[in-house]
């Protein structure tokens, strides 16, 4: 059987992650001939394409690529890259009042620049060690996004002075998203790296509180579109196709938020609602009602593959929603 592009890439990441465990001083010099592989630049921008990202400074589409030949497109990029003399475009920002520009700037990253996250270690590895080493507080961050942690509620002077830290290293604290949380409360919650921690009541222990972690209500809508993005009306895959497409998001989803906290009633819940989105593909199928998936839908997607969160008893899907 003929190895895919993906599996390719995969098989390459695979390589790459071994060598930096298993040799931890071991420093990679030759990476630039992978960037302009295709199989790599293929799957860069299906990536891309899955994202749904928006077109850049010079308005080209994902349709206009895919019109004008995207083979040729991707070999005209690994040909300019290979011959180092690929100049990329200005990148769009948005200043204060929301709107689009295209400046030259000398500072900053680009929101979603594949640089940022690195920079961001770089830039929050002196506050970061001031914070846990030199004050009380213990800090957590993953890119640009960190949690100071305190056993005593926070002071607005404490506030300005991380503020005026960051600021000698270079960096702003974005206001709009900073926020103080006394975890102490009842009902507190934030949200952190897609998980919500909350303070609710103990079911097993009368007037007892805990934090219950598990995904956030924002990255459980974004499953949902994605869901909603394969498993649709409007789509000329089969069944096996779209299950195929469906279960490396379930899986991916499953991996992330397994790890800790009290996940399962929203797996349970994201479950249900993805046999519902196949129940009702497979009404749509045509204008009168569809045998495709009843009366046992759960049990025929399973046999065809589907992946779930929770093993679930229930042998019908019939009147979901």
């Amino acid at each position: 059987m003929a190895t895919t592009q993906n599996e390719k890439v995969r098989a390459l990441q695979r390589k790459l992650y071994i060598s930096s465990k298993q040799e931890r001083s071991y420093r990679f010099y030759s990476l630039y001939d992978k960037v302009y592989r295709m199989d790599v630049l293929m799957e860069a921008y299906g990536q891309c394409r899955a994202n749904k990202g928006k077109p850049g400074v010079d308005g080209v589409t994902f349709e206009d690529i895919e019109k004008q030949g995207l083979q040729p497109w991707l070999e005209n990029i690994s040909d300019e890259l290979r011959n180092r003399a690929y100049k990329p475009q200005p990148v769009k920002r948005a200043n204060d009042e929301g709107q689009t520009t295209i400046t030259k700037s000398t500072k900053g990253t680009p929101q979603g620049g594949v640089v940022s996250p690195l920079l961001a270690n770089i830039y929050l590895n002196d506050f970061s060690e001031l914070i846990n080493a030199k004050t009380p507080c213990r800090m957590i961050s993953y890119a640009d996004d960190f949690v100071i942690l305190y056993g005593k509620p926070y002071t607005a002077v404490q506030q300005e002075w991380i503020k005026h830290k960051l600021e000698e290293e270079g960096l702003t604290l974005n206001e709009r998203k900073t926020r103080m949380v006394d975890m102490g409360m009842q009902r507190a919650e934030f949200d952190f790296l897609g998980y919500n921690f909350k303070r609710v009541p103990c079911f097993w222990k009368k007037g007892r509180w805990y934090i219950k972690v598990q995904p956030s209500k924002k990255s459980q809508k974004k499953f949902k579109d994605a869901i909603r993005d394969i498993v649709k009306h409007r789509t000329s895959k089969r069944l096996d196709e779209l299950i195929e497409a469906v279960n490396p998001i379930i899986r991916g989803w499953k991996n992330y938020f397994a790890q800790c906290g009290y996940p399962k009633s929203v797996f349970f819940k994201m479950d249900w609602f993805v046999v519902g989105r196949f129940y009702r593909w497979a009404k749509r199928l045509s204008q009168r009602s569809s045998k495709c998936l009843t009366p046992d839908a759960l049990k025929i997607l399973r046999q065809k593959g589907l992946e779930l969160f929770v093993v679930m008893k229930m042998s019908t899907a019939k009147g979901l929603m």
